[in-house]
């Protein structure tokens, strides 16, 4: 499966909110006042086994983007994204095996903290460590 549809059902499962609903790949809609948004962006070269015929290994990278109306409840949001996927090591998000999550910083606000909405945000960036699928 895509890395943002494993990371997604993984995140749902953990109180990271509802695929479609409030989970979102690539764009959230702009209508969401309380949502998560999942993107995949650059990453880190693969890995290759002298066993195995091309990439063994893969090393991509997302950013978890959270949106909200109520600051408190935002925070906590993303920190339960960022809490669960660092527990993942060595385990099989829907039909790949990661190796590892891990995020690259702690939950953080941008300037302005609020869109024009009036609404909260916060994101995380996450590497992984997967096998190629």
């Amino acid at each position: 499966m895509p890395l943002l549809v494993d990371v997604g059902t993984y995140g749902a499962a953990n109180g990271g909110g509802t695929v479609g609903l409030t989970i979102f790949e690539a764009q959230m809609p702009a209508d969401v006042d309380a949502g998560v948004c999942l993107n995949e962006y650059g990453s880190e070269e693969p890995e290759y086994v002298l066993s195995t015929d091309g990439v063994y290994i893969e090393h991509p990278r997302f950013q978890v983007y959270c949106r909200h109306t109520d600051f408190t409840t935002g925070r906590a949001l993303i920190e339960t994204w960022y809490r669960a996927l660092a527990l993942v090591v060595n385990q099989t998000l829907t039909a790949t095996k990661y190796l590892r999550i891990e995020p690259l910083q702690s939950p953080y606000s941008v300037n302005p903290p609020q869109d024009a909405q009036g609404r909260w945000e916060w994101f995380c960036n996450f590497r992984t460590e997967k096998e190629l699928g």
